[in-house]
C-alpha cells in the first residue's frame, strides 16, 4: 500500500470513523461522562427529524475539519505530513508535548487562546 493511502486510510479509520463512533455513543446514551449525558438528554429531547437533521450537521461538520487539516497542512510552508522513517526529525511536535490532544482543551489550551470564534459550551 503506498505511504499516500496508508495515510488516508489512518486519517479516515482512526479519526472520522472514531469521531462518528463517538458521536453515535453519546446519541445512544452509552457514553457516561458527564459532558456525554448532557448532550444525550439534549439530543433525546429532539424528534426524530430533528435528529436526522443534527445527524446530517455533525456529519458535515466533520468532514469539513478533516478537510481543513488537510488543508492547512497543503498550504502551510513550515509544516507537513510525513513517514517519519523517511525523515529526520528536528522538531517533532509531537514529542514536544505530553499529550498533543490535550493541548486542544483547559483554561490555557488552544481552543481558548487560539480561536477567534470559539464556541463555549456552557452546557458543561
Amino acid at each position: 500500500m503506498k505511504k499516500l493511502d496508508e495515510f488516508g486510510k489512518k486519517l479516515i479509520q482512526e479519526v472520522r470513523d472514531l469521531t462518528t463512533e463517538e458521536y453515535i455513543s453519546i446519541k445512544s446514551g452509552q457514553m457516561k461522562s458527564s459532558e456525554a449525558q448532557i448532550l444525550f438528554e439534549l439530543i433525546s429531547g429532539l424528534n426524530s427529524n430533528q435528529q436526522s437533521t443534527l445527524d446530517s450537521i455533525v456529519g458535515e461538520v466533520i468532514d469539513r475539519a478533516l478537510h481543513n487539516t488537510l488543508r492547512m497542512f497543503e498550504s502551510s510552508e513550515s509544516m507537513t505530513v510525513a513517514d517519519k522513517e523517511k525523515i529526520e526529525l528536528s522538531c517533532d511536535i509531537v514529542e514536544s508535548s505530553d499529550g498533543l490532544s490535550g493541548e486542544l482543551y483547559g483554561d490555557n489550551g488552544w481552543f481558548v487562546k487560539y480561536s477567534n470564534n470559539y464556541l463555549k459550551r456552557d452546557i458543561y
